[in-house]
């Protein structure tokens, strides 16, 4: 099958597992462009497409969410591993959340010509960081949080 354009997320994903600012604050394992932990102990996020501008009929201008979720202080501070506690037990969730979602925007759009599979990339931050809890897992057990948009440039080999 010819791949006309790879897939958006996963080029985000890839750079923010490979920057190691990033990845001090969430691991690579943490940063997905699928997947919710099956245990939430500490900030995660999800890479997620968004919607491809109309105006470019090659898809070179895809926009991509970056999704930054961070638990409540009560599940962060009841967490094990010092290293979480040293980075998020002093910090508002929202608060952490924003942080985190503000570095990936901030990471993403100092990009400059990232190579990934058949294609290269910049990207431009767009919207974001925002900040609202969600309570889909309960009033109880909220997640905080922060999304960021970018939109890339992909320049297919």
């Amino acid at each position: 099958m010819r791949i006309v354009l790879p897939y958006p997320p996963a080029a985000v994903r890839e750079y923010l597992k490979g920057d190691a600012e990033f990845t001090g604050l969430v691991p690579p394992a943490l940063i997905s462009t699928r997947d919710t932990p099956d245990r939430i102990t500490r900030p995660f996020v999800k890479v997620r497409p968004v919607t491809t501008p109309g105006r470019d009929p090659m898809l070179r201008n895809p926009m991509v969410q970056i999704d930054v979720y961070a638990p409540s202080l009560e599940v962060i501070t009841s967490n094990t591993d010092q290293s979480v506690l040293d980075l998020y037990a002093d910090v508002d969730p929202e608060e952490a959340a924003w942080n985190i979602a503000a570095l990936a925007g901030e990471l993403l759009s100092r990009a400059r010509t990232v190579s990934f599979r058949n294609c290269t990339w910049n990207a431009a931050w767009k919207e974001g960081p925002l900040s609202f809890p969600e309570t889909v897992r309960g009033v109880d057990l909220p997640l905080y949080r922060s999304p960021v948009r970018v939109e890339l440039k992909m320049l297919v080999r």
